[in-house]
């Protein structure tokens, strides 16, 4: 049987708008996240990044079992997304839009404008979740021995 993730695709990465909150006598907005109902996963684990220079990337790597929704606190994010085929570029700039990232997809975030990104996971974390080398990815994706 071949694992969900290795099945996933460019196409299962979507945008997830969460309500905002306004109250006229009081300013800002609020933005609640409830793990049961707004998210497509029980939230594990929660971590953000931020002090990242202007322009550099991070991320590059893909998680075998973890999926991930991504928010860009403050700044602007560009989330390059790859299945070993086929690549799609989004982009974070609202802190109430989020984008969500199944297991089984490459992602590079490319930082802007003193970029916050604050990541939800679905598990805790694990080193050997990770895949963070190309090559060894596609080669990944492509075989369909790995019993799941």
């Amino acid at each position: 049987m071949i694992e969900l993730s290795k099945s996933t695709s460019v196409n299962d990465v979507t945008y997830v708008l969460f309500d905002t909150f306004e109250d006229e006598d009081i300013q800002g907005k609020l933005v609640p996240i409830s793990v049961d109902s707004t998210t497509p996963f029980y939230v594990s684990r929660l971590f953000y990044v931020y002090d990242v220079p202007n322009g550099d990337v991070r991320g590059k790597h893909a998680h075998i079992e973890c999926g991930q929704i991504y928010f860009a606190l403050h700044g602007v994010i560009r989330v390059k997304v790859h299945d070993g085929k086929r690549k799609r570029l989004f982009t974070l700039d609202n802190p109430n839009q989020a984008l969500y990232v199944p297991a089984g997809v490459w992602s590079e975030e490319k930082y802007k404008n003193n970029a916050v990104l604050m990541v939800l996971c679905s598990d805790e974390y694990n080193s050997n979740d990770y895949i963070r080398d190309w090559n060894e990815f596609i080669t990944w994706k492509r075989s369909s021995s790995q019993v799941g």
